[in-house]
């Protein structure tokens, strides 16, 4: 039995390939899916083959060499899926047939995950919502590694699925002030629905300053960007307070122009935090982990903390992706979240 599942098959390449339904191993559960979605940032870095540019990752010394690929293609496409345990396998106890579940995984009508990777959803969990597991972790890491805190006021730089997460948790960590910031209307509209108390972006002239003078005029505690552009790092620099800290979670082209380090973020002995919750290890380990991290991410959806219906789209058949998937890495401003529901 086959199944087809999207994938990209080389740097700015996008195919239909047919997979042949797995055997369950020790520890895993097969789903049956409803609904899938994407994790765009990365997918398209891997889509436009960003990461290529600095060679191959070696995992003992922590270094790029130029030589080489940091990835190899054909790689799937697609972040998690939304659906019904069809069958169970070997030492599973936490799961059972018939349970709803999130799970990481490609877009494939049919899929097997691990059951380290799957959240049990209970009634009246929206799948939408179910969604934002991967964006909170990344979000939570960035709180966590900028030290956002009660009071805090706080600017969130792109307002795609891990900002808008970031936008909602800071303001549940207790931030006085949360701002975000995105160039396209729709995303600011979605950052108010989620609770941020100003939008920036339509005017792009001097951020920095309109942050300031929206919040605090002596600067802001924590900036966060995921964005990855030097624009938006440059109005950080000018937003921040002395001492404040701005957190870097984006991975961007490694072609960019260089970074101003001098005027703001110099005279004002600005702080830069790269974050990456994935990582190991974390900057509070060993009380948390990766683990931890996702679990926290979790009950905060489970608390009601965080809402997918603002970020999410619609979704679309799932005969049309490939076609919707180019156009979405060709015009980011076309989606935010992009989903599909599976056939019957």
């Amino acid at each position: 039995m086959v199944h087809n599942a999207l994938m990209a098959v080389g740097k700015n390449e996008i195919a239909w390939q047919e997979v042949s339904r797995r055997d369950l191993a020790a520890n895993q559960v097969r789903i049956k899916n409803r609904f899938g979605t994407e994790k765009h940032g990365t997918m398209k870095a891997i889509v436009k083959g960003f990461g290529e540019d600095r060679g191959k990752w070696d995992e003992e010394l922590g270094l790029y060499f130029g030589t080489g690929v940091a990835w190899g293609y054909p790689i799937s496409l697609g972040n998690m899926n939304f659906g019904e345990i069809t069958e169970v396998g070997p030492g599973v106890e936490e799961f059972t047939v018939g349970q709803t579940v999130a799970a990481s995984g490609r877009f494939e009508t049919e899929s097997v995950a691990s059951i380290s990777d799957c959240f049990r959803v209970p009634d009246g969990l929206g799948w939408k919502t179910a969604f934002l597991q991967d964006p909170a972790e990344f979000a939570i890491g960035a709180l966590r590694d900028g030290n956002v805190r009660f009071g805090d006021h706080v600017a969130v730089f792109s307002l795609g699925a891990i900002g808008l997460t970031a936008v909602q948790l800071a303001k549940a960590a207790g931030a006085e002030c949360v701002i975000g910031i995105d160039p396209l209307a729709s995303r600011r509209a979605a950052a108010l629905a989620c609770g941020a108390d100003v939008v920036l972006g339509e005017n792009p002239e001097d951020i920095g300053w309109q942050i300031r003078r929206t919040s605090r005029r002596e600067g802001i505690d924590v900036a966060i960007d995921f964005s990855g552009s030097v624009p938006a790092m440059q109005s950080a620099f000018r937003a921040l307070a002395p001492l404040g800290t701005l957190v870097l979670g984006a991975y961007p082209d490694a072609t960019q122009a260089l970074v101003d380090f001098g005027r703001e973020s110099h005279a004002n002995q600005l702080n830069i935090v790269f974050t990456r919750a994935c990582s190991h290890p974390l900057r509070d380990h060993p009380r948390w982990d990766w683990h931890r991290i996702r679990k926290a991410a979790w009950q905060a959806i489970l608390a009601g903390k965080l809402n997918g219906e603002p970020i999410v789209d619609d979704p679309i058949p799932y005969a049309d992706l490939r076609e919707a998937y180019e156009r979405v890495v060709g015009n980011p401003h076309e989606s935010i979240k992009l989903s599909v529901r599976y056939p019957d």
